[in-house]
């Protein structure tokens, strides 16, 4: 996974290649980011969730500045839900990067 991260990385500047014909590379899924394919970066963590092998500490990379492109996109909306963390924060109060929009949706920066 390594190797595919790398490439990757290294196509980094080339536009145009569809997102969903890169390679899966598990937790490197974060280099996706460099190509504009911020869409790919949760596979990871989805795969954790459908494995119930999901640790909160992972999703504290939900918060770094760099993952904003991340955190727009409706792969994240469902990942947080999946994880109870929507129904939490409407209780409790979202995060700073997120905020409610309407009665059921929320949107993140």
């Amino acid at each position: 996974m390594t190797e595919e991260a790398a490439k990757i990385l290294e196509s980094a500047p080339a536009k145009g290649v569809a997102a969903d014909a890169l390679p899966r590379i598990g937790n490197m899924s974060f280099a996706y980011l460099d190509v504009g394919a911020p869409e790919r970066v949760l596979e990871f963590y989805e795969d954790e969730v459908r494995g119930d092998y999901f640790q909160p500490i992972s999703a504290t990379w939900f918060w770094h500045p760099s993952y904003a492109p991340v955190r727009k996109t409706e792969r994240f909306k469902k990942v947080v839900s999946d994880l109870g963390l929507v129904a939490y924060w409407r209780t409790r109060g979202f995060p700073t990067q997120c905020r409610p929009y309407g009665e059921m949706d929320f949107r993140c920066d």
